[in-house]
């Protein structure tokens, strides 16, 4: 054999038929393609044998579960699957079995270090040379982002559709794009109505280049309008009022695209701020006329008394006159004085009532024996008596007393006033649930109908010509109504019209509970005094309760009440203090029994009130309040309480 280039010619069985070598070269070219595409691809893509075990895994595979090849390569594919859909992949993949396609679908799966991904995925069959399907592929991407997007959008979507207020979505060029079920309660049109359609359809002809306006101001802006006021049409026709917000619709770009805008219907808040408006100005102008009437009437109240003093005491100073006359001057400029004087007082109080001054020193009070003081304070008159028929026993009332007795006096003395022709004065109470309802009913002048409502008005009278000649300021009453209403109370009147007298009442609270028990009982009508001595007291540990009168402190003990001691003066409206203390004594209360007076008592006066059981006699001066709480302070000793 000669040397050179030795070719070894081919067996049979090895000669390929012609073309083969090149349609193997494409199918390896395209196989090596497949191959890079799979493991380039941004989803995980996921071979199955048909028992599901896994027999390829792309690097997306591992980036969305975690797992690398080596890991997952020959195992059961059930691992990446949560317990409650463990049996889902036997359903998908029998479907892909029986030749149903590929199987589109979302899921969940577990990722290598435990917690779920959202999935999407699509599942075909493998199928050989042949056709047979010999396995399944699997191509699955993370939805998570776009689930969790799309609950926002639905949550957002269900918020949208159920707000009350117009929600509107538009083109910059105004065609609208969404419409909620606010923007048809207000405007009457349905989504279906309007979708597509030019929003000029609800805007006023009298605005035609509003909406325009308001897009390019926001485009201008970058930023949502500020909220601002404008009118819109409804379908009916109607123009209402509405409060405006228009905001840009972005794209993912962040470019603007359209303008979304917000609308609450203002029409009824606008007429009703409308009429408030004008209610208050009328309100304005109604105040402005009371005040013009106030200054008038009180200049004139003020003008006649002082006329009265100016001149009679020119008078009696120019010339001279005999004694009986001086008398009558005198009592005249005494009368117009004390006119002067309440006039001066009912202004600052009606004055201090408004600005909430109103201090009240609220205690338990017999109202019987209030009624009654009243009665006597407010004097005899033949042609006005006043008459009263009382229970024998109302419950206790928990007030002022003196603010209490000044409403008694100013019903009792309007119902003799305007009871020019004379008749007589009716008091009479009952109990209403927790309330004392107090009438004073006259005979007099009566009120037309229509003036009732203002009577308790600030300087308000009937105007009419019966009255003109009757002194009054208008102040009266609302001073009532106002010390009433401190009190939790209400103030009424009633008056079938002219002629056929009027009735007044109002009403008390009750005292809710039964007596209380306090370590001294103190029965002082000033008040200022008596609130002195529960401060002393109180500072000492001690309670007390302070009554105004004797019959009230009756009332309590023969309830119940047991004091351990008892502070009280002489000098008191109704029953005297001698004979409370007298009586007290009687009773047998063995108890100290102090006795604060500014009488200037004889020694046997002092010596009748210690046999009746008074422990001590203290003149009322500088310094009595601190000896008075020491006496009774030492007389409870030990018992006293510590602060």
């Amino acid at each position: 054999m000669t040397g050179g280039v030795v070719q070894i010619a081919p067996t049979f069985d090895e000669v390929e038929p012609t073309g083969v070598p090149e349609r193997r070269s494409t199918d390896q070219r395209q196989l090596l393609l497949a191959a890079m595409l799979v493991a380039s691809s941004d989803d995980a893509i996921i071979g199955e044998d048909p028992q599901s075990v896994i027999t390829t895994w792309n690097p997306a595979a591992q980036r969305l579960y975690g797992y690398s090849a080596e890991e997952v390569v020959g195992r059961n594919i059930a691992f990446l699957l949560p317990p409650d859909r463990i049996n889902e992949l036997d359903a998908v993949v029998g479907r892909v079995a029986k030749g149903a396609g590929a199987q589109h679908y979302e899921t969940k799966r577990v990722h290598k270090d435990g917690h779920l991904i959202e999935v999407g995925m699509t599942v075909s069959p493998i199928r050989d040379q042949s056709g047979a399907i010999v396995g399944t592929s699997t191509i699955q991407r993370d939805i998570t982002q776009r689930k969790q997007t799309d609950a926002v959008i639905v949550e957002m979507a269900a918020i949208v559709d159920s707000s009350n207020d117009a929600i509107i979505g538009k083109t910059l060029e105004g065609v609208i794009t969404t419409w909620n079920r606010g923007a048809e309660n207000i405007y009457g049109y349905t989504a279906d109505e309007m979708i597509g359609k030019s929003i000029s359809l609800i805007v006023p002809p009298d605005r035609p280049g509003e909406v325009a306006e308001i897009i390019a101001g926001m485009m201008v802006a970058d930023a949502r309008t500020k909220n601002f006021e404008t009118q819109r049409v409804c379908k009916d026709g109607r123009i209402i009022d509405v409060s405006l917000t228009v905001s840009p619709i972005r794209d993912s770009d962040g470019m603007i695209v359209g303008a979304s805008s917000v609308a609450r219907d203002v029409t009824e808040h606008n007429a009703m701020a409308a009429a408030l408006k004008a209610s208050e100005l009328r309100s304005l102008l109604a105040v402005s006329r009371a005040k013009d009437e106030m200054v008038s009437l009180v200049s004139h109240e003020l003008r006649t008394p002082l006329a009265s003093l100016l001149g009679f005491t020119e008078l009696l100073y120019s010339r001279d006159f005999s004694e009986e006359q001086r008398r009558q001057y005198l009592e005249v400029m005494l009368r117009e004085g004390r006119r002067l004087t309440d006039l001066i007082n009912d202004v600052l109080h009606i004055q201090r009532l408004e600005a909430g001054h109103q201090n009240l020193d609220l205690a338990p009070a017999d109202l019987n024996a209030l009624i009654r003081r009243a009665v006597t304070s407010a004097g005899e008159d033949i042609q006005r008596p006043i008459e009263v028929e009382l229970p024998e026993t109302l419950p206790l009332v928990m007030v002022d007393t003196d603010a209490v007795l000044q409403v008694l006096g100013n019903f009792m003395s309007n119902a003799r006033k305007y009871s020019p022709d004379g008749g007589a004065i009716l008091v009479t109470s009952q109990v209403v649930g927790d309330m004392v309802e107090i009438r004073v009913q006259d005979h007099g002048l009566g009120v037309p109908l229509a003036e009732l409502p203002k009577l308790f008005a600030t300087f308000y009278r009937v105007d009419s010509g019966d009255r003109r000649v009757i002194k009054g300021t208008g102040l009266g009453l609302s001073i009532n109504r106002r010390i009433v209403e401190a009190h939790g109370g209400q103030v009424a009147a009633y008056s079938e019209g002219p002629g056929h007298g009027s009735r007044f009442q109002f009403t008390l609270p009750t005292v809710r509970i039964g007596p209380e028990e306090a370590d001294v009982l103190i029965v002082e009508d000033d008040t200022g005094f008596a609130r002195l001595l529960q401060e002393q007291f109180v500072a000492r540990g001690m309670t007390t309760v302070r009554t105004a009168d004797a019959e009230t402190a009756e009332r309590l003990l023969r309830e119940g009440m047991k004091p351990r001691a008892v502070v009280a003066d002489l000098v008191l409206p109704g029953v005297q203090g001698e004979e409370f203390v007298t009586r007290l004594g009687v009773d047998g209360a063995a108890v100290p029994v102090l006795v604060l007076t500014v009488k200037n008592l004889a020694p046997a006066e002092i010596s009748a009130l210690e046999k009746a059981g008074v422990t001590a006699v203290l003149p009322k001066e500088a310094g009595a309040s601190q000896a008075a709480v020491s006496l009774i302070t030492e007389a409870l000793v030990p018992k006293a309480k510590s602060i």
